[in-house]
């Protein structure tokens, strides 16, 4: 499963300046490492509220896309 859609990446780099569309791809990437990290360790320390912080930031990084 990838974690952009092609078709809206390819889209984002039509209609973008090409250093915005890479500073967004950046973000994004940085984000969603960061939020999957989160989501384990809380996963590994039963941490369901943790665990529900990290996916409602994953949705919200998903959603800017």
């Amino acid at each position: 499963m990838n974690a952009l859609d092609p078709d809206i990446a390819r889209q984002l780099a039509e209609d973008l300046p090409p250093e915005v569309f890479l500073r967004l791809l950046r973000t994004f990437e940085t984000d969603l490492a960061r939020l999957a990290r989160e989501m384990r360790e809380a996963a590994a320390a039963g941490d369901l509220e943790g665990y529900r912080r990290g996916a409602h930031g994953l949705a919200g990084a998903a959603g800017a896309i």
